[in-house]
């Protein structure tokens, strides 16, 4: 059910941006045009390493050997108390915390994401490793290159355990691993499919109003059954794992369950502090959303069972467990609701229009207006088939050729609609179908008028608002926690977040009990401490962004440390695209869409920004307790990004190492026997720091792998 497709690149990340100066600059291109954009970009490197010496050699690394380390990676020159499965724990000696292996071994883990097969030239190349063999020649290259983990987003191939009902042992060239799981992705897109759930569970974000500016992710209605089943169902019905979570739980190769994308969890990223990092305060989000909703275009959703907005639900209960009264409420927050439900009025199978075998175009008017966005539901008969999308900013779904006020009219099955828009002042409705409807087909709609959103509907109680009030905070990061109902919905916060991390975590114990829980991918150093205080209580550590070592992320990721006693493992990304069979691309590569990816000149270049992370990671990343707080971490991606055209790999798409040797025309043999070379210029070396600096967590002393004074 939650399996990972074997393409390389299938998810992409939003990764940090860096200086002030470079933020400035992408707000100057931004306001001017995008060909201004690619010009400033092109001239100015922002993430250029100051330390960057294209000529400077790699330090010589020790050739790999098995014997120095048990068979999950753990240094057999330090020992530690295992349960029997991998666990962390803080080495007093070391003053740092470890994993432990379950052969009672410290272990620190580097870890490579998207291990995938994405082309049989290449798989055929492995042949002679057997029925796995791009995935077990694969994991000897990476144990050769001093990785010891199988990361995030691998093809379960890559498993050193049965999966997808095979019965075997997995890979062969065995190597611990995390297994990641989307549970609330599969929350918003269909959980009724599998037959555990009645239907999907809503998107609070899909549903907010116009007053609503920022940018539109998503983000779960964590207090509904819909989404709580999502959750279980993804455990209790798990395919990838032959056998289930059962057997997962027993493999001693897990060293966690990572679970969710936090790109898709918006308001859990990063707070205020993050700059332009910064997401919207999620309690701001779910306050001033949809109360209630019978469709969803963005996730192909019916709500026919169950239309309410839970979340925005529990708001309301908050709030009346906090001041008992609605007039106790206004005068706190000098607001003028009249109730604290909404104060719409629901119209229930109002029909619209017959089919007489003839007539494929429509327009018609609903009996009562304004129309509250996202309460439309449509049916056919007594079939329910979809609803309404209103017109809002940046949502990407139903804005296109639509203006403030109108909607679109969409089905999940309703296959001869061809076109239809609603305006909501007016409740007129313009049809059109690809097909003449039959004759004594009728078509009703269910909706609400005179409610949400406030500012059009013109509804005065609490769940109307839409944060068109003159009372609600315009900034929806909420920079500032001042007055009232900003600290209601500060408070709410915690609320909302212990209750997504203790479902979560209550599936965990039941079927991945002896394995650690790791949480959303990525949280940034900058996510709220009221989020990360909650996370605390259940997830035993975190992936995450925004950790590149400098003084105001070091301090950040130490405040998230400090705020959460939780370890952290950052995930890496470098590119040096002109270096790379993406030179054409140039600095479009390295700063696309304004993302950040850690652009170098060189892959020598990008070797030593891969040597001074570890070695900073390693050795200045320390709590107010006096530990390291790093356990390792996780190398975004194994291969170039061929969708994006982006220098991402430890090896190209010819599947040659970025050594030096192998990553030029000539032909070469690794160290497997495995032919190389083919690629079409000659580029750097860039994994020799790697396997150099993959040593330094079990050789400390060594000079190199000391900060530089």
């Amino acid at each position: 059910m939650d399996s990972t497709h074997e393409v390389a690149g299938a998810e992409q990340h939003t990764f940090p941006r860096r200086s002030t100066l470079c933020r400035r600059l992408r707000r100057i291109a931004a306001e001017a045009m995008p060909g201004l954009a690619i010009v400033i970009l092109l001239l100015v490197n922002c993430n250029r390493s100051r330390a960057e010496n294209p000529g400077e050699s790699a330090p010589v690394a020790e050739t790999y050997s098995a014997a120095r380390f048990d068979q999950y990676g753990g240094d057999l020159a330090h020992g530690c108390q295992s349960n029997g499965y991998f666990r962390l724990y803080k080495d007093e000696q070391a003053r740092q915390w470890y994993f432990c292996t379950p052969e009672n071994h410290r272990f620190w883990m580097q870890a490579v994401q998207v291990v995938t097969r994405w082309d049989d030239a290449v798989d055929r190349k492995y042949a002679r490793f057997g029925p796995y063999g791009f995935y077990a020649g694969t994991a000897a290259r990476l144990k050769h290159l001093g990785f010891n983990t199988i990361g995030e987003l691998a093809s379960p191939s890559a498993f050193p355990v049965a999966t997808q009902g095979r019965r075997d042992d997995g890979n062969p060239e065995k190597m611990p691993f995390l297994y990641n799981m989307n549970p609330t992705r599969y929350a918003f897109q269909g959980t009724a499919g599998w037959g555990w759930c009645k239907e999907p569970a809503f998107d609070i974000v899909e549903g907010l109003a116009p007053a609503y500016k920022g940018w539109r992710s998503s983000f779960p209605d964590v207090f509904s059954p819909a989404w709580a089943c999502a959750i279980h169902a993804s455990f209790a019905n798990n395919q990838d794992i032959t056998g289930g979570m059962a057997a997962l739980n027993k493999s001693r190769w897990v060293i966690g369950v990572q679970f969710d994308d936090a790109d898709y969890m918006q308001g859990f990223k990063a707070g205020p502090e993050g700059g332009d990092e910064s997401s919207p305060h999620t309690a701001w989000l779910v306050a001033v959303s949809a109360p209630y909703r019978r469709y969803s275009r963005l996730h192909g959703a019916l709500f026919a069972n169950d239309p309410v907005n839970h979340t925005k639900l529990e708001w309301k209960h908050f709030l009346q467990s906090k001041y008992g009264s609605i007039a106790a409420l206004n005068a706190a927050w000098k607001s003028d609701y009249s109730a604290w439900d909404s104060s719409a009025t629901e119209v229930v199978r109002e029909p619209l229009l017959k089919g007489d075998g003839h007539q494929w175009e429509f327009t018609v008017k609903l009996k009562h207006s304004p129309v509250d966005m996202n309460s439309v539901g449509l049916y056919v008969d007594q079939r329910p088939v979809g609803g309404d999308c209103p017109w809002t900013v940046n949502n990407g779904g139903c804005d296109r050729g639509l203006q403030p006020g109108w909607g679109v009219l969409a089905g999940t099955d309703w296959a001869n609609l061809d076109h239809a828009t609603i305006h909501y002042s007016t409740g007129e409705l313009k049809i059109r179908f690809s097909a003449v409807p039959p004759a004594g087909v009728t078509v009703y709609a269910t909706y609400r008028y005179g409610g949400w959103p406030r500012q059009s509907s013109g509804g005065h109680g609490l769940m109307d608002e839409d944060g068109s009030s003159a009372w609600w905070p315009r900034d929806a990061a909420l920079r500032k926690i001042d007055g009232p109902v900003a600290q209601d919905l500060d408070e709410f916060l915690s609320r909302i977040a212990a209750r997504y991390f203790e479902v979560l975590d209550g599936e965990r114990k039941k079927y991945f009990g002896n394995h650690l829980l790791i949480g959303p991918d990525a949280l940034s150093v900058y996510t709220r401490k009221r989020i990360l205080v909650e996370a605390a209580k259940h997830v035993d550590l975190f992936l995450v962004s925004s950790a590149e070592p400098g003084e105001s992320r070091t301090a950040a990721a130490r405040r998230m440390y400090d705020a959460a006693g939780v370890p952290i493992y950052p995930y890496m990304v470098g590119i040096a695209n002109g270096d790379s069979p993406y030179s054409s691309e140039g600095m479009k590569g390295c700063e696309k869409n304004g993302w950040n990816m850690n652009c170098k000149q060189t892959q020598s270049g990008r070797g030593q920004w891969y040597k001074q992370q570890i070695v900073e990671w390693q050795n200045n990343f320390r709590g107010s307790d006096g530990y390291g707080f790093v356990v390792g971490v996780s190398w975004w991606q194994l291969t170039d990004n061929p969708g994006e055209k982006t220098n991402f790999g430890l090896v190209s798409l010819k599947d040659n190492l970025y050594d030096g040797v192998q990553s030029r025309p000539s032909g070469s043999v690794d160290e497997l026997g495995i032919p190389r070379g083919g690629e079409s210029g000659i580029y750097g070396a860039f994994t020799p720091w790697v396997q150099f600096s993959n040593q330094c967590w079990w050789k400390p002393s060594a000079p190199l792998c000391k900060p530089a004074p």
